[in-house]
C-alpha cells in the first residue's frame, strides 16, 4: 500500500496539520487523548475529509474502532 498524505483538519482549539510522502517508511501514532490519532485515521479511511490537502491511498486499508463488539449493535 502506497500513501500520500498533506492535509489540515481544524477542530475548535485544534488543528492537525500532517505531510507523509509514499515510499517505506513505518509510521507510528502515538499520543495522549485529543491529540489527533482517531481523527488522523479516519481521514485516512475517507470517513472524515480534510478541511485542506488531499488524502491518497493506494491499496486496502481498514480500521476497527477501539471496541469491535460496537460493529455488532
Amino acid at each position: 500500500m502506497s500513501l500520500v498524505l498533506d492535509i489540515k483538519k481544524r477542530y475548535p482549539g485544534f488543528v492537525l496539520d500532517m505531510q507523509l510522502e509514499a515510499g517505506e517508511e513505518r509510521v507510528a501514532l502515538l499520543g495522549g487523548n485529543g491529540t489527533g490519532k482517531s481523527t488522523t485515521l479516519k481521514l485516512l479511511s475517507g470517513l472524515k475529509k480534510p478541511n485542506r490537502g488531499t488524502v491518497t491511498v493506494s491499496g486496502t486499508l481498514g480500521m476497527l474502532p477501539q471496541n469491535p463488539q460496537t460493529l455488532f449493535v
